[in-house]
């Protein structure tokens, strides 16, 4: 069979008040969507009565599936899907391209929305905000970078006062981009609703890489700037001895630097430490909760239980990486510090608090041992490519069940989730997923 990759959405119930190491977990609705060839769903935003989920299409699957594009290059896609049964309804495509596109509901214009991305303009891939309408029509488009483009995209937010936030990194000035400390570092811009650029900052020093994960709305109107990052020389992220850090950049509403917080790993081995990085923030009322993944058991990780291995078991090679979860208190210090995995990678997608304090995290896994134990069911091999994952612990971060949502064989990695209107006002806790899977892939 010709391994495709199709997306599928999921509707899950996942009950919060019981504690057990069984999972509590009913997927409730589940359906496939694509074309023969390639399709990769990465953002969904709900309507009353319907979702639009974003993706990429690649060549091999234009002019098939439900959704219809013509062309012989990757093109975005946005598909209409009913709510009550999951049929798909329309679909429209357009150029703007990106490895983790984002669609955002407008707010405040009903039935508009953002796709936020990568596109051309100065003569090179930078980044880019298209706005559309419910029928598919393109409003307007525009533009920011320079003529050397970006190598990496970065952290997207539709921000509280109904703005954009995109991200990249860049190791050139020029255009758009005001100023580079050195090797590539982390430039942000922020638009407003009609595109109109309010600011852009640079964040990085003059080591090789500065890198934006995530981006996230702070509760007094900033942000939080999550990053992967080395640091060292002139810049305005500076961080101890520490190799890979796991970066979190405060800004104010207004784009200028609060604070920035550095954790990671004893700059012990730094050629096998490539994948510690920061994802989420959860606010807590006596502090934070800090989640990422990391792949070391010194530093801030010392006694965190990260689980050795190394990627395809190469004596020689990268350390691979578990979730790692650390609870600080509100002037930034750490109180507990663990780590969620097994032998092969796993990384941190989204985590929330619970009703009685502690947290639901959802990631992904390709590993078959250590605290993935219900990997067994679905009776994952050595050529798994990676399933999701969703895991409860409490607030001292003890496990208390997890689950594996995939099959055998292909990859069938969790890339969005968003919690429906009722999981905002029911105690259990009810949300919709977009899987995106190469080949087949039975849940």
């Amino acid at each position: 069979m010709k391994a495709t990759r199709i997306y599928t959405l999921l509707a899950l119930l996942l009950m919060a008040g019981r504690v057990t190491m069984q999972a509590q977990i009913r997927i409730d609705k589940q359906q496939c969507f694509g074309g023969y060839g390639d399709d990769i769903a990465y953002s969904i935003v709900e309507e009353e009565d319907f979702f639009l989920v974003a993706g990429l299409m690649e060549p091999s699957s234009i002019g098939t599936g439900h959704v219809q594009c013509d062309g012989n290059h990757q093109r975005t896609w946005v598909a209409k899907i009913s709510k009550d049964n999951y049929e798909f309804m329309e679909g429209w495509c357009f150029d703007i391209m990106s490895l983790f596109v984002k669609i955002f509901k407008d707010e405040n214009a009903d039935g508009e929305y953002f796709l936020v991305g990568q596109w051309d303009c100065y003569g090179a891939r930078n980044l880019t905000t298209i706005k559309i309408d419910s029928n598919g029509n393109e409003l307007w488009r525009v533009c920011f970078g320079n003529e050397y483009g970006h190598l990496y995209e970065g952290g997207r937010l539709y921000t509280s006062d109904g703005g954009i936030i995109n991200s990249g990194d860049y190791d050139m000035e020029g255009g758009d981009v005001g100023h580079i400390f050195g090797g590539y570092d982390g430039w942000l811009i922020k638009h407003d609703r009609n595109g109109n650029l309010e600011w852009e900052l640079t964040l990085g020093s003059q080591a090789l890489y500065e890198s934006v994960l995530t981006v996230q709305q702070a509760s007094d109107g900033g942000y939080y700037v999550c990053m992967q990052n080395e640091s060292y020389g002139e810049g305005n992220i500076r961080c101890p001895e520490i190799v890979s850090n796991a970066t979190l950049v405060k800004l104010s509403q207004a784009g200028e630097i609060e604070w920035h917080e550095c954790y990671g790993c004893a700059n012990t081995a730094p050629e096998r430490q490539e994948n510690s990085g920061f994802i989420d923030v959860v606010e807590l009322n006596d502090g934070y909760l800090f989640g990422g993944q990391a792949n070391c058991n010194s530093g801030d990780l010392e006694g965190s239980g990260w689980h050795y291995g190394t990627l395809h078991n190469s004596p020689n090679g990268p350390y691979t990486s578990d979730i790692w979860l650390w609870k600080v208190d509100n002037n930034r210090n750490i109180i507990w510090s663990k780590c969620y995995g097994g032998s092969d990678n796993d990384f941190l997608l989204k985590t929330f608090q619970t009703e009685d304090g502690g947290f639901i995290v959802f990631g992904n896994t390709h590993s078959r041992n250590g605290d993935v134990a219900s990997a067994s069911h679905i009776n994952l091999d050595e050529w798994n490519e990676g399933v999701g994952w969703i895991f409860r612990i409490d607030a001292n971060g003890n496990l208390l069940w997890e689950r594996c949502l995939g099959s055998a064989g292909w990859r069938c990695e969790l890339h969005e989730l968003c919690t429906t209107e009722q999981s905002r006002v029911s105690p259990s806790f009810e949300g919709l997923l977009v899987v995106p899977h190469y080949g087949y892939c039975g849940l």
